[in-house]
């Protein structure tokens, strides 16, 4: 098994121009890089669900940015994968229907063939990017980014995180 994770990572490394510097995660749910200078909140990361900060950041209290990653299971099959977008897109809208935020969606491949839903949520100086990854029949892994500032470089963290999972 060990093999084929170097054999993976090594294969990302090589054709997706990664850097030596990022860090292989392994999780119940699946694999992916974590982004040079990003580094898990072992503060925050509970239940399940991990979080990553860019060391300048990491043990700083208030807002930071961030990204969380979380495996999850659905009741619905690869192939439902719109009927469970839309209900993800029914839920996002619901919960910001009191608020000033713009939500908007899209959907694509991540570079390893994986359906993936984009769902961005807009509100004051917060964006919150959400890329849920239709990894297998009745489960979901969420990619979660939420940043204050520097917008451009914690998505392209965040991106990054997507393009690179590989399920278990």
């Amino acid at each position: 098994m060990n093999r084929l994770i170097f054999a993976v990572a090594f294969m990302l490394l090589v054709f997706n121009d990664i850097s030596a510097k990022d860090v292989f995660a392994e999780k119940d749910f699946g694999c992916y890089l974590i982004p040079e200078n990003f580094v898990e909140s072992k503060g925050y990361s509970a239940d399940g669900r991990f979080y990553y900060v860019s060391e300048k950041d990491n043990g700083k209290l208030g807002f930071v940015n961030s990204i969380a990653v979380v495996g999850g299971r659905t009741k619905y099959t690869k192939e439902e994968h719109a009927a469970f977008r839309d209900v993800v897109a029914n839920q996002i809208v619901w919960q910001c229907q009191n608020t000033q935020a713009d939500v908007s969606g899209d959907g694509t491949l991540t570079k390893n063939g994986y359906i993936v839903y984009m769902f961005q949520i807009v509100e004051n100086e917060e964006l919150k990017r959400r890329y849920y990854i239709i990894d297998k029949d009745y489960s979901y892994v969420l990619i979660e980014s939420t940043a204050h500032s520097d917008y451009e470089a914690i998505d392209k963290a965040a991106m990054f995180m997507v393009n690179t999972f590989t399920s278990r």
